[in-house]
């Protein structure tokens, strides 16, 4: 009988070991399907990026072209300075200073671009909303004056940061501003009028808010907008607010459509506040 029982011992931890072996597997597959899942969502979001840029093509050759200008002018005036016999020490020295000025205006371009065009992994740090609001509003700003559409910032005072990859937020931002001003440019509305704003809400969420005055949603479309290849451009490969919804959705955060009752869209979305996070991992800030 005690040989009976040493058998069925030995069996039992032959089991064990087997369930064991098996849990260690299938976690290592899930960790490999894990990362295979953000590798996919990084390659996706980098090719959006790159797409978004590609729309912004004219206004950022213009937007480095001038200061590029202003340097050939400002070295053409201070070489002529240079020759005549009595030499202004002084004004010498401003258009140097201003060719400095000027090169380091086409050179914080280049950074943005950059940024935005690189393949980079994940990482997640405390992001400001409001500077990255400023930093895209900044790379589009020559895009708007193409589309003679006008653009209203509203920061939020005293802004919590939230923890998150700064250059997918950018991404977020960025789509989200590119989509606003591609529907008040095909809308005929005079003026064509964009807006972004921040809040901080009652359930301590960072809220931004994109609206603009164009021809708005079709009733019934404001999920469907969400969903890959869904697009209402006639170049567009709807994939743009899809991975922004994936983003968000990774930062733990929402993000939803709203038609406006008079006339435009608004998009929002939300991401848990650094101090709050772990409070409101569970928290929904959709309001549709």
């Amino acid at each position: 009988m005690g040989f009976l029982t040493m058998v069925e011992a030995v069996l039992i931890v032959f089991l064990l070991l087997i369930l064991v072996a098996a849990l260690l597997m299938e976690r290592s597959r899930r960790r490999r399907a894990e990362k295979e899942t953000e590798q996919t969502r990084e390659h996706l979001a980098h090719l959006s990026r790159v797409s978004a840029l590609g729309e912004l093509t004219v206004s950022l050759a213009h937007e480095i072209n001038q200061p590029l200008t202003a340097i050939l002018l400002n070295a053409q005036a201070a070489s002529h300075l240079l020759s005549s016999p009595n030499v202004e020490v002084k004004e010498l020295q401003a258009i140097l200073q201003d060719i400095v000025d000027d090169d380091l205006r086409a050179s914080e371009v280049i950074v943005r671009i950059r940024e935005l065009a690189s393949h980079h992994s994940t990482e997640r740090i405390p992001v400001g909303l409001n500077e990255l609001v400023q930093d895209v509003t900044k790379l589009v700003n020559k895009n708007l004056l193409l589309r003679k559409v006008s653009l209203d910032v509203n920061l939020a005072s005293h802004l919590v940061a939230v923890e998150g990859d700064r250059i997918q937020l950018k991404q977020v931002v960025l789509n989200l501003l590119l989509n606003a001003f591609e529907a008040v440019s095909t809308s005929n509305r005079v003026p064509g009028a964009v807006s972004i704003c921040t809040e901080m809400s009652a359930d301590r969420l960072v809220h931004v808010i994109v609206r603009d005055n164009g021809s708005g949603l079709r009733s019934g479309t404001e999920r469907k907008v969400f969903e890959p290849f869904y697009t209402t451009k006639e170049s567009g490969m709807g994939m743009g607010l899809s991975i922004a919804q994936s983003i968000i959705e990774s930062h733990g955060g929402n993000i939803w459509a709203n038609p406006k009752t008079e006339r435009g869209a608004e998009f929002h979305f939300t991401l848990p506040a650094l101090n709050a996070k772990a409070h409101t991992a569970g928290i929904s800030g959709s309001a549709n």
